[in-house]
């Protein structure tokens, strides 16, 4: 292990992805491994951010709660008050137990299909910790905080636009309406990655959508790239047929169809503020969600409040993607033009 990367990226996270002050009370969530495929060894890592936070005049905690999430008494929805109170009295929580959200853990919701909403924006201060990695990540602070800028530019930008625009080498040319659009700021997993969440006016989406990246819910698996493309018509803010590799077809058929209402509404188009490498490589198992692409969503989100994700939702990945407000391009090939923040 690389002791010097380590504490160099874990000063990066709770002071710059966290923004970690002096006088804070800093828990910091752990357990004994993280989730698989990685299962790495948690310790000297959650060490690390409470010695950054310490080094920061803050006042760290780590709370093993590797025994409660394990139980029966979790799994069955049994809330544990003394935890719950702990993440609601800290200043700053950092959950490192990658695989249970914070509203597992809080039981705020009793909708689970719907519950990954309600902290995304990390407004208060809870943090998702991307530890895989950790000690070598070549990153800079300068990097982590430019995707915050770029997620507030674009939350001031689109609610100013009428129109998005994506197209993409592989052929995708989609149009979203931004009129009654509502844009929400993922900033809840750090400190590698970032977005803009974009719940488009329901209506407005027309194109053709080319799916040459990988899909969630095992459609098009990061182990098939090599097979044809998926392609997605949308009219009216419906996907109305779908072509490519006969197996990723039936899968597709069976999510839009196994879904009650049917899973065909364009939901999401996730716009990623993130430009890290590291992202890419030690993140996101399935392969999805990687810095040089965008995602537009398909399900079953009818109510269109505002909400992110409905009971069906599953992200279809466009690789190098182009992406213009109206007629300002904002990312190139995959590439956001950053020129615009400045």
């Amino acid at each position: 292990m690389n002791e010097n990367r380590l504490k160099q990226n874990a000063r990066i996270t709770v002071e710059t992805a966290c923004g970690v002050r002096r006088g804070d009370a800093v828990l910091i969530l752990s357990e004994r491994t993280s989730k698989a495929p990685y299962h790495d060894d948690l310790l000297p890592i959650v060490t690390a951010m409470a010695e950054a936070c310490t080094d920061l005049g803050a006042h760290p905690a780590i709370l093993d709660i590797g025994r409660f999430v394990h139980s029966p008494a979790f799994k069955a929805g049994t809330p544990l008050r003394p935890l719950i109170a702990a993440i609601r009295a800290a200043d700053v929580c950092i959950n490192a137990v990658d695989y249970i959200s914070f509203e597992r853990l809080l039981r705020e919701r009793p909708d689970e299909a719907l519950a990954i909403d309600a902290y995304i924006t990390a407004s208060q201060r809870c943090f998702a910790l991307q530890s895989h990695g950790m000690d070598r990540w070549d990153i800079t602070a300068e990097q982590v905080a430019m995707i915050n800028r770029r997620t507030d530019w674009l939350m001031q930008r689109i609610p100013a636009s009428r129109t998005l625009h994506i197209a993409s080498p592989a052929g995708t040319a989609l149009t979203v309406g931004l009129g009654g659009a509502t844009p929400n700021p993922f900033r809840v997993l750090v400190p590698l990655y970032g977005e803009v969440a974009l719940v488009p006016e329901f209506g407005t989406e027309t194109g053709t959508i080319i799916v040459d990246g990988p899909t969630q819910c095992g459609v098009r698996p990061k182990t098939e790239l090599d097979r044809p493309p998926l392609r997605v018509d949308v009219a009216d803010g419906c996907a109305t047929g779908w072509d490519g590799d006969p197996v990723q077809v039936r899968r597709l058929e069976a999510f839009v169809q196994g879904a009650s209402p049917r899973a065909d509404h364009v939901d999401e188009v996730g716009i990623l503020t993130t430009q890290l490498k590291a992202n890419d490589q030690y993140w996101w198992e399935d392969g999805t969600h990687h810095s040089d692409r965008v995602h537009v969503a398909l399900g079953n989100n009818h109510a269109r409040d505002g909400r992110v994700h409905g009971y069906a939702h599953m992200d279809l990945e466009i690789c190098r993607p182009t992406l213009s407000l109206d007629d300002t391009v904002i990312i190139r090939e995959g590439v956001f033009v950053d020129a615009n923040l400045l």
